[in-house]
């Protein structure tokens, strides 16, 4: 590892006009892109001014949370041999359903770090519990203040730490990444593969006591739903906008050679579909109801 990484953060800015739902389905098109979960620690922080300090900016922070900040291994490569970094790779983020202020944490919250175990199972079979705070090379403070170096950053801002790791590998892993690598390491190739469709991850934290401080993350890994005709037997349902595009597109010229083109708006069902409107032509909207 590049011996500016111990000194100096790496930080990447993320999309912050889609979010997900602690419950919600991990939504991917393929499972070819490496689908991965990343458990981590975020906080939420008050107006920082540019080029604040890492003392000051450590009494910016107002709320913590859990994040689970899934990456997609297999798009990465590409995105970062272009040199401009993550995008296509890093999908909607999940929050913790409870977010807390520091001194909710008690002791747990120290020098800007977090003191308890994160608890990460895969498909129902604990895989990580590393102490938040032990092997943090930064700090919340200076993380925000690298992040603050030549902007403000407005109340809202969410930082968050990175994948938890810790030095001992008994402690397990919080992103299969992690493993895949200690398996390179010993046996010279990894071993573990990415998530599947169908598979759970569920993301925890626990005080002293065993309580649950900031409620669970619980996802399944699902493939897009796809929009359907009925005529054709299967039932509508949900559609990412772009795949719905794609689809209509396919469907507009399948009518145009067939020289029906009102027919393709006459076929298509939407229940209820909010979106309908921004397909790209005009379609009547129609209720039905769910097949069981």
């Amino acid at each position: 590892m590049p011996p500016e990484f111990w000194t100096d953060p790496l930080m990447y800015q993320g999309s912050s006009d889609d979010f997900i739902g602690l419950a919600d389905d991990i939504v991917c098109a393929s499972e070819s892109y490496g689908i991965d979960f990343e458990a981590e620690v975020a906080v939420i922080t008050s107006d920082v001014g540019m080029a604040s300090t890492p003392d000051e900016a450590l009494r910016h922070v107002r709320l913590l949370m859990l994040v689970n900040d899934v990456s997609l291994r297999n798009l990465i490569p590409a995105e970062l041999a272009k040199g401009f970094g993550f995008y296509q790779s890093k999908p909607a983020t999940a929050f913790s359903p409870v977010v807390v202020t520091p001194d909710e944490l008690g002791d747990a919250w120290r020098e800007g770090r977090v003191h308890r175990p994160m608890i990460v199972h895969w498909n129902g079979r604990k895989v990580g519990q590393p102490d938040c705070g032990t092997d943090m090379v930064f700090h919340f403070g200076q993380l925000i203040a690298h992040a603050s170096k030549t902007r403000n950053l407005r109340a809202g801002s969410i930082v968050g730490f990175g994948t938890i790791s810790n030095k001992d590998a008994k402690r397990g892993y919080c992103c299969i990444a992690e493993k895949r690598c200690l398996e390179t390491i010993e046996h010279g190739k990894p071993e573990t593969g990415f998530m599947k469709f169908g598979d759970s991850v569920r993301i925890e934290m626990f005080d002293e006591e065993g309580k649950s401080i900031f409620g669970a993350i619980d996802q399944v890994v699902v493939q897009p739903e796809l929009l359907t005709r009925p005529d054709r037997g299967i039932d509508s349902c949900r559609l990412t906008l772009a795949a719905r595009r794609a689809w209509w597109c396919d469907e507009r010229q399948r009518h145009e050679k067939q020289g029906d083109v009102n027919g393709c708006r006459r076929q298509v069902f939407y229940r209820g579909d909010a979106d309908a409107r921004d397909v790209g032509h005009r379609c009547r909207r129609r209720r039905r109801p769910r097949r069981m």
